[in-house]
């Protein structure tokens, strides 16, 4: 049996750093970068935007964009400092960058190095101030006027028609060499936020059986108790309302703009239920990822369900609260979990926060 892609994700603050943590406990399960997000996929200007650039309304210079746009992206993402979706090149392979580059080189139709179009002459603020001023400075020393070329973006054009089933399966050997650079060969990789439920869609074109998505659902009450009095009060905030009534509209127009897929290689859970139905439900991630509890070795060591039900059926922890999560609890009403009768018993602001 070849080992598997895991991938934990979520809805913008469900909790699928849980699974991370208790796949950790599992043996034969990599998880070497823990809850580092993985967000070459779907990422601006990542793999999905290069699809969609160069399989959909495709032209010349709409792909030369994409393609220059993708390896800005991958710069970026291999090494920019203080930057935390950065460092693949620690983080993945020093071997990133050149993998990306020679990706890109064999969905390219053709480069021109003498040819630009008005992408290119679009250059920022600083290039501009940087001509104007080298053009003062020899004016006023040779006292003779000069022009100079319009500084450019880039220098070349990189024109990109690939058919789908190329594109497609360039990707698929593309991201192969990253996986064993990661350690596939020798285990299961768990890569946390590699794709996200928006674009499970997509997963056909990309990935094989070993394939396994487990997708976190939450309480949208909770979600929003611990963004609006937790997160944002520590700088660590999820760009949601912190209204409820503009909550509640805004997470149901998120939740319905998914494209729901329904695949053998994906798992939906709910976080409530890794709480409070814990042996159930890890029972059920066993027999999705084909393995028994003898693999679970250090079971509670990295997620503790006794630890994480502190930050569940925040409502009652005072009256405020209550009033907006009742009207969450009219507005998503088929997002609501159904807590067990005392699962708030305890529970006070100063416990959870």
């Amino acid at each position: 049996m070849p080992n598997q892609i895991v991938v934990p994700t979520g809805y913008m603050g469900s909790g699928s750093s849980a699974i991370t943590d208790l796949l950790r406990e599992i043996q034969g399960y990599d998880c070497k970068n823990e809850t580092f997000e993985y967000v070459l996929m779907h990422c601006p200007d990542g793999v999905f935007d290069l699809e969609d650039k160069l399989l959909f309304g495709n032209n010349a210079i709409r792909s030369d964009e994409a393609i220059h746009r993708f390896i800005e992206c991958i710069n970026m993402l291999y090494d920019r400092k203080n930057y935390w979706i950065s460092s693949y090149k620690k983080k993945i392979s020093p071997s990133f960058q050149k993998y990306s580059k020679e990706y890109i080189s064999k969905i390219t139709t053709a480069t021109f190095p003498d040819t630009y179009w008005y992408f290119q002459e679009n250059p920022d603020t600083f290039l501009l101030q940087l001509k104007n001023y080298i053009c003062r400075v020899v004016c006023k020393i040779t006292s003779e006027k000069i022009k100079l070329s319009r500084p450019l973006k880039y220098k070349s054009m990189n024109i990109a028609f690939p058919v789908a089933e190329d594109f497609y399966m360039a990707t698929k050997r593309y991201l192969q060499r990253i996986f064993d650079d990661l350690g596939y060969r020798d285990s299961n990789l768990v890569l946390d936020q590699f794709l996200l439920p928006h674009n499970l869609y997509r997963i056909e074109n990309y990935f094989d059986d070993n394939l396994r998505v487990i997708v976190v659902d939450r309480d949208p009450r909770d979600v929003f108790v611990l963004n609006k009095y937790k997160w944002t009060p520590d700088k660590m905030g999820i760009p949601y309302p912190l209204d409820a009534l503009d909550f509640s509209e805004f997470y149901k127009k998120m939740r319905r703009n998914e494209r729901f897929v329904d695949d053998k290689r994906i798992l939906r859970i709910h976080f409530e239920d890794l709480v409070y139905k814990y042996d159930e439900v890890i029972g059920g991630i066993y027999t999705f990822l084909g393995i028994d509890d003898s693999f679970h070795l250090n079971k509670r060591k990295y997620f503790n369900p006794n630890i994480s039900i502190e930050n569940t059926h925040l409502c009652h922890l005072n009256s405020m609260i209550e009033m907006e999560c009742n009207v969450i609890a009219k507005e998503l009403e088929e997002y609501i979990y159904e807590f067990p009768d005392k699962s708030n018993k305890h529970k006070n602001l100063n416990t959870v926060f």
